[in-house]
């Protein structure tokens, strides 16, 4: 072997023995560097003519493990799925309060009810009666003030949203370029494991957002996708995720698609490919969780406010009120009356209290009969003036057409200075589970704002008229059960004047939604869809121009559909001149068994206070939502049902995430004691390199040494 040979192979020895020193101290450097992956270098010796020539470093590679990388990408996405949900969840859980505090809604619901019991104690004194709409106004504000958090819950999750996508798109792009320079690298055979450590960085932060799944091929360049397969990051570029925020967020929103256009120009949504993740976690709370806690509020807030008005079309205030007039119902007044079975009374009464003049309703015969006298059929069109007939002067029966609300006025001459309208105790009138007062609203405590439904059922036939002005449209929004559109749809009115007409065509394939669900129609009149799949389709409302009856509600807000009912209960408010005057609170009731000079109604009966008092004990109908099965509930049941229900949704998502972060700390502790450092080995790698560095200065030394002494010679 020549000297010069001899001088190489310690070249390349001090070399090689540098570049260990400088991995090794890289990995030192960045002992305490989250998400670090530590290096290693792999030497090789060299030969020349089948003779050693040296050493040099062949590969540095980073020393991460596929399995546990996929492992704690997995556990992260999980954990900020659970997390997000935990945090906001917990946030509007703790709007509700806690249900045994003075101020909740559920303790306010239940004081309303007491001061009507207190009430029936001393039923004329006008601080109490202040005092209870003052209750009732507290009430409304705590429901409205709920209900409004929920919906800046929704909003602030929408924004939230948007700044996710932003991040993605970012961390998408930057991963996307990092491939370019470790491919390159690679094919240059130059160190690329600082890019490798920072692509891994960024991943890691993908990972957080959403659920993917990394590969790597020959050539060093990552590919990701989601954990259902969508391309995100390939060699050829990064996909582009495309989303608008919605600014203002009500019940009855619909949100616009997130689209993903993939390097080869795919484009997409890409919610249902999504399992987990913060976005897939902002989208459930979006769309699942805070939906169906505001289903179940506006249920309890409904049902108890309709307990109330019950109660109230039962009762009159002393003296009887001069007119009472009803709510807007949206229907002609032959579909009001349509279905009414029993009897009912509309009596007029002196300023003292006696009765004057009672007209029988009797809506099996369809006939009408004042003060015991001959009956005379009426028609359910014509019935406001066939009443106002029967009732000789007495009172004015009115129905309008532009409000579609139903009036009853006293005359005010021959001593009918005020009006009631009082059911039997047996054969009651009843239509969908309401009296007749009860049903038009005519002397409720609480009503919606003019127009806006707040019950599904309706009261329509199949043949009855669907009233919409043909071609007008509703546009609907369908999405799959993970979130994900499926397309929108535009409605047109049918020629077809039936209900019949209207729903055939909305299960048409071609001119409806019949390739998503279907519309049923029940015997109340309940418009439902029932989408395919398991779990089913679903759908939003992104525009409704229809109008029933030219001038009333639009298609989703008549028959509830896509949320527009639970707006609705957004404008409940107590009746105007209740509000201005304690008065005219009805705490009394009419006796129509009255006798010999008695009066019928008198100041300081509590009959209708007590009847007030006791929907306390009465339990009520409730609808099923995601989050309760329905049926017969007391409303105090029914509220603490509530309040659970979203301490459940909250604790569950807390277990969930605790879960979570074990197994994400698990996974990551894992890794970490395969592609972390450890300053131990690293410090022996260091002590060897440095001695290997120190060896091959001897072999350069003994070589200069050995020449020396061939030049003395």
């Amino acid at each position: 072997m020549s000297l010069g040979s001899i001088f190489n192979i310690g070249v390349s020895g001090l070399m090689t023995a540098q570049q260990r020193l400088g991995v090794a101290s890289d990995n030192i450097s960045n002992v305490n560097t989250e998400g670090y992956i530590r290096k290693i270098a792999h030497q090789e010796a060299q030969t020349s003519s089948g003779r050693g020539s040296g050493v040099s470093i062949s590969l540095i590679r980073l020393m991460a493990d596929q399995f546990l990388q996929a492992a704690s990408l997995e556990a992260t996405s999980r954990s900020g799925f659970d997390g997000i949900r935990y945090e906001l969840l917990d946030q509007i859980q703790g709007q509700f309060g806690d249900i045994g505090e003075g101020n909740t809604l559920f303790s306010t619901s239940s004081k309303i009810l007491t001061k009507f019991l207190e009430a029936a104690e001393n039923p004329t004194s006008n601080p109490m009666r202040q005092e209870i709409i003052g209750e009732i106004q507290t009430f409304l504000d705590e429901a409205k003030r709920i209900s409004a958090s929920v919906q800046s819950g929704r909003a602030s999750v929408e924004q939230r949203l948007g700044s996710a996508i932003d991040d993605v798109n970012q961390l998408l792009k930057d991963i996307a370029k990092l491939n370019v320079s470790i491919t390159s690298g690679i094919i240059n055979n130059t160190d690329t494991t600082g890019a490798q450590n920072e692509q891994s960085a960024l991943i890691d932060q993908l990972s957080q957002l959403m659920d993917i799944s990394v590969s790597t091929s020959d050539t060093g360049a990552t590919t990701v996708r989601t954990g259902k397969g969508m391309l995100l990051v390939s060699i050829n570029g990064a996909s582009r995720i495309d989303y608008q925020p919605t600014s203002s967020v009500t019940t009855s929103t619909s949100f616009e698609t997130m689209v993903i256009t993939t390097p080869d120009g795919v484009t997409r949504d890409v919610a249902d490919s999504l399992a987990s993740g913060q976005i897939k976690g902002l989208l459930h709370l979006r769309d699942t969780d805070l939906v169906a806690v505001q289903e179940q509020l506006n249920q309890f807030i409904g049902t108890y406010s309709e307990a109330l008005n019950q109660a109230h079309n039962a009762s009159s205030s002393v003296p009887a009120p001069a007119s009472l007039s009803g709510r807007a119902l949206n229907l002609t007044q032959a579909e009001a009356l349509a279905g009414f079975t029993g009897q009912s009374e509309i009596i007029t009464l002196d300023t003292a209290g006696n009765i004057q003049n009672r007209l029988l309703i009797d809506f099996d015969a369809r006939t009408l009969s004042l003060n015991g006298g001959p009956a005379s059929a009426f028609a359910d069109a014509t019935f406001s003036a066939q009443a106002t007939a029967a009732l000789g002067g007495a009172a004015t029966v009115s129905f309008d057409t532009t409000s579609r609300t139903l009036s009853l006025t006293a005359s005010g001459a021959g001593g009918n200075q005020g009006v009631a309208v009082v059911d039997p105790a047996t054969n009651s009138s009843a239509k969908l589970g309401k009296g007749f007062s009860h049903y038009f609203g005519l002397n409720d405590l609480i009503r919606p704002s003019d127009y806006q439904p707040t019950a599904s059922a309706t009261g329509l036939g199949l043949a009855s008229n669907h009233g919409f002005t043909t071609g007008d449209s509703i546009t609907f929004r369908i999405r799959n059960a993970e979130g994900g559109g499926l397309g929108d749809v535009q409605f047109a009115i049918p020629a077809g004047t039936s209900m019949t007409d209207l729903i055939n065509s909305l299960n048409s394939p071609t001119t409806g939604l019949g390739g998503f669900g279907n519309f049923t129609f029940d015997s109340t009149g309940k418009l439902s869809f029932n989408g395919f799949g398991s779990p089913a389709h679903s759908f939003s409302v992104v525009a409704d121009d229809t109008k029933r009856l030219v001038n009333g509600a639009s298609l989703s807000q008549f028959f509830s559909l896509g949320g527009a009912n639970l707006s609705g209960l957004d404008g409940l408010t107590i009746r105007s001149d209740i509000k201005a005057n304690g008065a005219k609170l009805a705490l009394a009731r009419v006796s129509t068994t009255a006798t010999g000079g008695q009066r019928a109604l008198l100041n300081g009966n509590s009959d209708g206070a007590n009847l007030l008092a006791a929907t306390k004990d009465a339990r009520f109908q409730f609808e099923k939502t995601s989050l309760h099965p329905g049926g017969l509930s007391k409303l105090s049941d029914y509220g603490a049902e509530l309040a659970g229900a979203v301490g459940s949704l909250a604790s569950a998502a807390d277990r969930s995430r605790l879960s979570a972060d074990t197994m994400k700390s698990e996974a990551m502790a894992r890794r970490s004691s395969v592609e972390g450092v450890n300053l131990d080995e690293e410090l022996v790698n260091l002590t060897t390199f440095q001695q290997a560095y120190a060896a091959s200065s001897r072999v350069i030394q003994a070589a200069k040494e050995m020449f020396d002494v061939l030049l003395n010679m």
